[in-house]
């Protein structure tokens, strides 16, 4: 029993200080994937908005191609 309970407390401590590590890269990283999100977000909607400016422009050229409405959607 007093030697579970020795290699539990080993392993827990050993543990705390493996998230130690690990949680601040988490923290870094969640921040760069909410900015990139933040940017691809940005330039999807440029590109929507440019889209629909050329295509009110030019009515001709966006004749016969497929409609795609998975990607004019704005999602959330």
């Amino acid at each position: 029993m007093k030697q579970s309970n020795s290699e539990l407390k080993t392993f827990n401590e050993f543990s705390q200080q493996s998230f130690s590590a690990v949680s601040n890269d988490f923290v870094k990283h969640t921040k760069v994937l909410k900015g990139l999100k933040a940017d691809l977000d940005y330039i999807f909607k440029h590109t929507r908005q440019l889209k629909e400016k050329i295509q009110a422009k030019y009515p001709e050229a966006f004749v016969g191609l497929p409609a795609r409405p998975d990607l004019d959607e704005e999602e959330d």
